[in-house]
């Protein structure tokens, strides 16, 4: 697998939420997630233009996606810390992106994920929600592009 990837937004909105549906449907924890909650968040960061695809650079195969909304720092810990779930009128703006479907094949394209959302979002700090395969208790991770950590 190539170190070199490049991310994407797809012109069409519809071939963007069939392709992240068809890779989230099949990994957990997201394949235990009802259809109409996972199919919402879908539309709703596509159509926000908060998502990317990672696609390999020699094998052009796409090899992570990842999706997030941004928020007010209010609105973000309250995701965080009491599973709130935002209206789609509370994700378009503020200094947290919140990262809500996150899938990539590798660690390399996790790190490389990781890294271009922070260089389109500079300045601002980006949380997610880890759950991990043997159930234990969700972390949380807060990861500033300039600065500290403000929670985890």
């Amino acid at each position: 697998m190539s170190n070199d990837y490049s991310f994407t937004q797809f012109i069409n909105a519809h071939e963007a939420f069939s392709l992240a549906l068809q890779m989230l449907a099949g990994t957990a924890p997201f394949s235990a997630c009802k259809m109409s909650d996972m199919g919402s968040t879908l539309k709703g960061e596509i159509n926000r233009h908060h998502y990317l695809f990672a696609i390999d650079g020699q094998t052009k195969k796409i090899e992570g996606y990842m999706g997030w909304g941004l928020f007010p720092k209010k609105i973000a810990e309250k995701i965080m810390n009491e599973k709130y779930v935002p209206s789609e009128d509370e994700c378009g703006e503020g200094d947290y992106g919140v990262v809500f479907t996150f899938v990539a094949y590798t660690p390399e394209v996790c790190k490389a994920l990781a890294r271009f959302c922070r260089a389109i979002h500079p300045n601002k700090t980006c949380c997610f929600r880890r759950v991990y395969n043997d159930q234990s208790k969700p972390s949380h991770k807060a990861i500033r592009s300039t600065g500290n950590l403000t929670w985890e």
